[in-house]
């Protein structure tokens, strides 16, 4: 089950600081990993084939692409912080005007108009927006055949241009738009956007959830951004619905396979859309013999603005009966990632994470632990800032885990930079596992649904 996965929410994303669709790339440039947040299922709808692309830009026509002068990195990143920080506030006016100071600095930066364009869309300058992304995007032309570093970064700006025509009424170049970003790289948020609109209506209404997890997932969907209170927080019925209020909509999942009676499992997941971008948050909750845990999962992120973005998968959800002679036991196994870029001025940090977590309730009671079997980071820098090869310092464990006659055992998966962490054992009774009070789950500051 894939949530797309993207820091708290928001409807669109923009290139390096401004694609806005659900990607593995911040609202930045693009992530290590090509990977998106997903976006709520909306009915299929047929979509007519994408027109041939267009050729390659002679080499006379390219734009050359410099990057600032040393001097002016700092005001320049000054003033990208404050256009994000401004827009996260709601004040997109005042957040547009600090990223023109910024294009006063570097206007050849593609990404950087791009994401200038998503915020004069969110200050409802539909004119300065698509102005700023048709200039960015014959930008991008301009270098010819585009690379696959820049494939993630186009597409999302792609994905903000047809946000801008749609906004315009002029569905037509919205269509093209997205299946142009389609072509560059699969996104749910983008098909989903297709889709709808090709089907001439909304995404289906997602129905809602109950119970603590739905609960949980809807507070903290609510909950995030400094302006934001879930007192001003209220469901998302449609595409369509739209307002200065956070929208949410939640769905929920159960696990596959035959599940023993009394044990029950679910995972709530809720999709927020509020000034600059979408948020996905998934909680689990697990009950028998009347207790109940609830516990955060995971997000995704897929800014417009916020230069962070990020994937949310729940890779493995189901009754499996690893330890021979019980009950089934609940197997979970969540994975997400983040990205955080700085316009790509520099320098880009990240990282993932993957938990295991098993539930039983063998010896007539509920109990739960989780092992973080992936906790990776990265960082890359830049000598001399953007179209350069960064140098990449990558740190954290990278497991792979099986289950072998009631035993957990641990492997370093390959390629990874780290072994076994020393306060895991390569090879240990499930049982022992659920006993070990250091592995409980939900861990307190799950239970508090704090990151």
């Amino acid at each position: 089950m894939r949530l797309s996965l993207p820091l708290p929410s928001l409807l669109l994303v923009l290139s390096v600081g401004a694609s806005a669709c659900g990607d593995a790339t911040g609202g930045a440039n693009a992530a290590p990993r090509d990977q998106a947040p997903s976006a709520p299922a909306v009915p299929t709808a047929p979509v007519t084939p994408a027109p041939a692309p267009s050729p390659p830009v002679a080499p006379e026509a390219r734009a050359a692409r410099t990057n600032p002068p040393p001097a002016t990195l700092a005001p320049l990143q000054r003033a990208v912080a404050d256009g994000r920080r401004l827009s996260r506030a709601g004040s997109h006016e005042e957040a547009l005007a600090a990223f023109e100071r910024a294009l006063a600095i570097d206007p050849g930066s593609p990404k950087l108009r791009c994401e200038a364009g998503y915020v004069a869309f969110l200050a409802s300058d539909h004119e300065r927006a698509e102005r700023y992304v048709t200039a960015a995007m014959r930008a991008f032309r301009a270098s010819g055949t585009i690379p696959e570093s820049q494939r993630v970064p186009v597409a999302m700006c792609l994905y903000n241009a047809g946000l801008v025509f749609e906004a315009s009424e002029r569905p037509s170049e919205a269509i093209d738009a997205w299946r142009r970003s389609l072509e560059l790289r699969e996104n749910t948020t983008v098909r989903a956007r297709l889709q709808a609109i090709s089907a001439g209506r909304g995404e289906a209404a997602t129905p809602r959830a109950s119970g603590a997890a739905r609960d949980r997932a809807y507070a903290d969907a609510c909950g995030q951004g400094e302006s934001m209170d879930i007192s001003s927080c209220r469901m998302r019925r449609s595409a369509d619905d739209v307002s200065e209020d956070t929208l949410v909509s939640i769905t929920e999942t159960t696990p596959t396979g035959a599940a023993p009676a009394g044990f029950t499992a679910r995972i709530a997941t809720a999709e927020g859309t509020i000034y600059f971008g979408i948020s996905n948050v998934a909680y689990l909750e697990v009950g028998f013999g009347g207790r109940s845990l609830v516990g955060y999962l995971g997000r995704s992120w897929a800014p417009g603005v916020g230069g962070v973005s990020g994937e949310l998968e729940i890779r493995r959800f189901e009754w499996s009966d690893v330890v021979p002679g019980g009950r089934p036991e609940l197997v979970v196994e969540s994975f997400d990632y983040s990205n955080d870029e700085d316009m790509g001025y520099c320098y880009r940090s990240g990282g993932t994470n993957r938990t295991l977590i098993v539930c039983s309730t063998d010896d007539g009671s509920l109990r739960c632990m989780s092992i973080a079997i992936e906790e990776t980071t990265y960082e890359e820098t830049y000598e001399g800032c953007e179209g350069e090869t960064p140098a990449m310092h990558e740190r954290g464990p990278s497991l792979a885990y099986a289950f072998a006659a009631g035993t957990l055992r641990l492997t370093p998966q390959q390629g990874a930079r780290e072994g076994v962490p020393p306060e895991l054992s390569r090879s240990r009774p499930v049982n022992e596992w659920l006993s070990d009070a250091a592995f409980r789950w939900p861990r307190p500051d799950a239970e508090n649904g704090s990151r």
